[in-house]
């Protein structure tokens, strides 16, 4: 260790070592180490005859056990290489759909691994997944059931995806994480999923593309024929051969003799 690190050390902490230092022949000495021979302390390697190491090493216990690890987390992650980050997924407990999977590059891992902590702590609850989300950079909401009439222990998520891509394999991972990050009772009734873009620069500029579907269909030939217009002499073909003829519709209401003669 550096010595600034002893540097820290108040006249308060280690008073109780001078302390029992100069009373090492007296009857207080012989009831503090009585003392600490009955101590819970089973990270301690100090020899137990040895007083003054065991005070010592009481006193790291209670400083350490003080720190923040988020904090250290923070300054810690962000100067490890890419290829150790899956071990300390593992360590924390965030491989799988806890996480791991939905994370598509290493800034977000690195921050998975940041709040990994808090987000056990309130697993199971309403906050964790709004937490998760936001890790995600994913606008959540959620409706549980009292809120919308529903089931009972049934709840709704509508997720905005703000300037990302979305596929069917990122909804089924999810669904997964959200499966995983609620508490047992309550069950994941609907999923509604949405997508905006996030302009910041823009000038008014739009762009709109639209289109419609068409259907075409092989040529039908058809025909219409009126037996009383029938001229078999003209035609010069029997009935039952094809003639290859033109669509031809007739409306007897309009018929005019005059202009179509035949025979």
């Amino acid at each position: 260790m550096s010595s600034g690190f002893w540097q820290e050390w108040s006249e308060a902490e280690l008073a109780p070592v001078r302390s029992l230092t100069e009373q090492r022949n007296s009857s207080e000495l012989q009831s503090g180490e009585q003392r600490l021979r009955t101590a819970n302390n089973p990270r301690s390697l100090a020899p137990i005859e040895d007083i003054n190491l065991k005070i010592f090493d009481e006193i790291c216990e209670e400083r350490f056990s003080n720190l923040e690890l988020d904090v250290i987390l923070v300054s810690i992650i962000d100067n490890l290489p890419s290829d150790a980050l899956p071990h300390l997924a593992e360590q924390y407990h965030i491989t799988g759909n806890e996480g791991w999977l939905q994370c598509r590059n290493d800034d977000e891992k690195r921050d998975l691994i940041k709040r990994s902590i808090e987000v056990h702590r309130y697993k199971g609850t309403k906050y964790a997944l709004l937490r998760i989300f936001e890790m995600f950079g994913l606008e959540g909401h959620i409706k549980e059931w009292f809120e919308t009439g529903g089931e009972p222990f049934t709840f709704s998520v509508d997720i905005n995806f703000v300037s990302k891509g979305l596929d069917f394999d990122l909804i089924e991972r999810l669904e997964n994480l959200i499966n995983e990050y609620k508490n047992v009772r309550s069950h994941l009734a609907s999923l509604s999923i949405g997508m905006s873009s996030d302009l910041k620069n823009y000038k008014h500029k739009m762009a709109s593309i639209t289109g419609e579907c068409t259907t075409i269909y092989p040529f039908q030939k058809s025909l219409v024929w009126d037996e009383s217009n029938w001229d078999e002499c003209y035609w010069s073909k029997p009935v039952d051969e094809d003639r290859n003829l033109p669509v031809c519709t007739w409306d007897e209401s309009e018929f005019d003799e005059s202009v179509w003669s035949f025979g």
